[in-house]
Formats: C-alpha cells, structure tokens, sequence
C-alpha cells in the first residue's frame, strides 16, 4: 500500500528523561488532493537503499511511484484531521501536479485513499 507524500512538521510538545519527546506533527505541505488514474501518469522509481538512511523514512523510501493529481479545495481537515474523502470521480480546476507516493510504512502522515478525478 502507497501514501501521499506529506511534508511533516514536528513540533515537541514535552521533553523528558533519556532524549524522549512527545511530538505534534502537522502537515508542512498540501495533502487534499485527488489522484489521476491514468497508466502512463504513473512512473515507479526504485531508488535503493541508502547506508545511514532508515528505509521505512519519507527520505529513505526504496520504491516510490510518481503520478499526478489537482488539488481539492473541497476536502477539508474536521477536528485536525482530514475529512472522508469525497466520492470519486471529482473535478478540481486547480493544475494538475506531480505528487509522489511512498510505502505506507514510510510515512507518519497518511493518505492512502485518494478521490479519483473525473478526466476521462
């Protein structure tokens, strides 16, 4: 299973004994957006392994696939989290972009159920 790339942004909340923290991690970047299902939009990069780099990291990720999608102003955050995704197909005027998809595992933020755009 693959999750949207988010941008984390850690912010420690407390400190305590042994270097142990607890963190808030908030989005750093956009993760409303619908993904486009078209074969040739989706490019599988394998990047390996990576000494000193844990695999199961956003940086750190062996396999990523790169695809397009817009996003969707609609979808909103409820009570600091994201909302159900809407029902798919949905259509979004924004422009589409390349997001990123990386291991589930990879991620401490996690979408993993796109909506579908409507661009057939």
């Amino acid at each position: 299973m693959y999750s949207l790339h988010i941008k984390e942004d850690f912010k420690t909340l407390h400190e305590y004994a042994f270097k142990s923290r607890d963190y808030a991690v908030t989005p750093g970047s956009p993760w409303n957006y619908a993904i486009k299902l078209n074969n040739e939009d989706f490019v599988v990069v394998e990047k390996g392994i990576t000494k000193g780099v844990p695999p199961f990291s956003n940086d750190g990720a062996p396999v990523q696939i790169k695809a397009k999608g817009r996003l969707l102003d609609s979808w909103k955050e409820v009570v600091n989290s994201a909302s159900p995704p809407p029902p798919s197909p949905v259509n979004s005027s924004n422009p589409l972009t390349d997001i990123t998809l990386l291991p589930f595992g990879a991620t401490n933020l996690r979408i993993a159920e796109l909506p579908v755009l409507d661009e057939f």
